[in-house]
């Protein structure tokens, strides 16, 4: 893993960073759609924004770029344009979830099987 190894393999902080973004990024993903909800590009573009640096952590590319994009955009007023890269934002947020998940589960698992506590 990218992330593991830019944390110079400290697997215990990249649980403590995996655990922090799941447990937070489901409520700044619904405070981004209010935002959508209520037109305010300075709030949807500072949301995107925060997004951006919490998947940043988990080289996360593609989560990264459309949160980018997103915050690029959200003073446009294009609604539509607005829309379309916040529902790519939230697949690619959904599939680092099922990554982070998983990753959590092989190193738990890992540590089980080697006896550590």
């Amino acid at each position: 893993l990218a992330a593991l190894k830019r944390l110079d393999g400290d697997q215990a902080f990249l649980v403590q960073l995996a655990q922090l973004f799941l447990d937070t990024v489901p409520e700044q993903l619904q405070s981004l759609r209010t935002a959508m909800q209520n037109r305010d590009g300075k709030l949807i573009g500072d949301l995107a924004h925060l997004v951006k640096g919490s998947v940043r952590h988990f080289m996360a590319a593609s989560a990264y770029d459309s949160a980018q994009q997103l915050e690029i955009i959200s003073l446009s007023g294009d609604s539509v344009m607005i829309e379309q890269t916040y529902e790519q934002l939230l697949n690619d947020v959904h599939r680092l979830r099922i990554m982070l998940h998983s990753m959590m589960f092989s190193l738990a698992a890992a540590k089980q099987n080697s006896g550590v506590s």
